[in-house]
């Protein structure tokens, strides 16, 4: 990150380690997500054991809507993110030509959701959940979005694991 725009992270972030209510965290890591990875919507999911997955908390119904369904269908990038202990992020640049997850995709696109990048939410212990970071056009997510998303979804879960323990 460069110089402001790092700053202005660390600014946001100081909150996530005096927060207790679980709604507040929860909101204040999306609001962070969407400030450093512009989006139209964004949506949090954690784990409860292996393949036990919960939608906790979105920046609007189509996110809500897009997460529920993957928790549903237990299938989608947040799924496939999350239950591969590999794969740290999940990119899909044009959700119309997708061929993964056919349940799961038609809704999304019914959604007006074109785009979507998903991270792995990852302590040194375990993985606390996903951030998805989703968009009404296709291929908005660059090489660089993934590096952002990566720094946040790293804050995210330290302060996530933290207020969980």
């Amino acid at each position: 990150m460069h110089g402001q725009l790092a700053r202005e992270f660390a600014e946001g972030a100081r909150p996530l380690l005096h927060q207790t209510e679980p709604k507040e965290i929860f909101a204040t890591v999306l609001s962070l997500a969407k400030a450093a990875v512009p989006c139209r919507h964004a949506g949090l999911l954690l784990c409860h054991g292996a393949n036990e997955f919960e939608s906790v908390q979105a920046t609007d119904l189509a996110a809500d809507e897009a997460d529920h369904l993957q928790v549903d269908l237990r299938q989608g990038p947040c799924w496939l993110c999350l239950s591969n202990s590999g794969l740290e992020a999940v990119l899909v640049d044009d959700t119309a030509s997708e061929d993964r997850w056919q349940a799961w995709r038609p809704h999304v696109v019914a959604l007006g959701i074109r785009s979507l990048l998903s991270t792995r939410l990852d302590t040194y212990d375990e993985t606390v959940g996903s951030i998805t970071w989703y968009d009404d056009s296709p291929h908005t997510f660059t090489t660089g979005s993934v590096n952002l998303a990566h720094v946040v979804s790293l804050q995210a879960a330290a302060a996530l694991a933290h207020h969980k323990n």
